[in-house]
């Protein structure tokens, strides 16, 4: 997941610029009325460039790349998943075979040493993480011995806690780069997760 965040010289930068093109298209229909015309352009502008800015952006891995993981995960528990968005946030609820909502798998991402590692976060409906699942990584394979053992002791968490490797989170000796994305990474979702209001409290 990537997060857009606005660096507010830039965005008044681009309101301006948009703001003289919109003014050099105007009539000329009085100076006092430009003036008025030019502050409401530039507070418009502003407002809107801030709004999309600060949307969150996903990256767009397509759901063929994942799904065969995702069904290993859910595999034996006798729940599907369903695609669900709150607030703009995008996740699969859990549901067992009465539809009835048993929890949620959230998807997230961070750069470890080498590269990309993509992971699954299953979660209760309260939000307490059951399993932690990756299902893409590069990193260099010494390095991510011992990698089921270091996911195992995320269970029991909340998914917005902020988790400390050595403290709550042990395993991956070594492999700082890596154990600090895969902590992050989950984070991230359990974070936006609280925000949008996803679990029940």
């Amino acid at each position: 997941m990537v997060t857009v965040k606005a660096n507010k010289s830039v965005v008044r930068g681009v309101a301006l610029l948009v703001m003289a093109l919109f003014i050099f298209l105007l009539p000329n229909t009085g100076c006092l009325k430009r003036v008025l015309a030019e502050e409401e352009v530039l507070i418009a502008v502003e407002e809107k460039i801030l709004i999309d800015v600060e949307e969150e952006v996903l990256i767009d891995i397509e759901e063929i790349s994942y799904k065969p993981y995702l069904e290993d995960l859910l595999l034996d528990t006798g729940l599907v998943f369903i695609p669900a968005a709150k607030n703009g946030f995008v996740y699969y609820e859990l549901r067992d075979l009465d539809e009835r909502l048993k929890g949620f798998i959230f998807l997230s991402e961070r750069f470890g040493w080498a590269g990309p590692i993509r992971l699954f976060v299953k979660t209760d409906i309260k939000g307490t993480i059951q399993s932690v699942y990756v299902w893409h990584h590069i990193e260099t394979p010494e390095f991510v011995i011992g990698l089921n053992d270091f996911l195992i002791t995320f269970r029991n968490h909340k998914a917005e806690a902020e988790l400390r490797w050595h403290t709550d989170i042990h395993g991956l000796t070594g492999a700082t780069f890596t154990a600090e994305a895969i902590i992050k990474a989950v984070r991230d979702v359990g974070i936006k997760a609280y925000e949008k209001g996803v679990f029940s409290r």
